[in-house]
């Protein structure tokens, strides 16, 4: 079974729309509350309290940056909820194509001028226009 997803903001126990100082105040307090060596020292297995310190470190890095912040709102629920696609059978599983991008993939073409789908948005439109051509010629739609 899959690792329980959690959202970003629910992990540092924010809203949505949070502010930069409000999103390093709730980092500060929460690292100090679960760091692993004071969770150890109340009986939380290391393992755990490692896990989640963790969680809370990969929230604050995303959260912190606005472009991994915006890249993280437009995906947050394929990233949450990509498991629940899935039947349980390993066959039928949909592959999670966003793991195979990185941000540089998509930093390169930055906020302003060409965008990635300005870039590739005409070699996208042709590959779709021979494909809806063929599918007629083959009678499938």
């Amino acid at each position: 079974m899959a690792p329980e997803k959690r959202c970003l903001y629910e992990i540092l126990g924010l809203s949505a729309d949070y502010s930069s100082k409000e999103i390093r105040s709730a980092y500060k307090k929460l690292a100090l509350q679960r760091h692993p060596d004071k969770l150890i020292q109340t009986v939380v297995p290391e393992e755990e309290a490692t896990t989640a310190s963790q969680k809370l470190i990969n929230a604050y890095k995303v959260l912190s940056d606005p472009r991994k912040t915006r890249r993280y709102d437009s995906h947050r629920s394929q990233i949450l909820f990509s498991d629940a696609k899935s039947s349980g059978s390993s066959s039928s599983q949909i592959p999670d194509l966003f793991s195979f991008f990185s941000n540089f993939f998509f930093s390169v073409y930055g906020d302003i001028g060409k965008g990635f789908y300005e870039v590739y948005g005409d070699l996208i439109g042709k590959i779709y226009a021979q494909e809806v051509s063929f599918a007629k010629k083959q009678g499938l739609g």
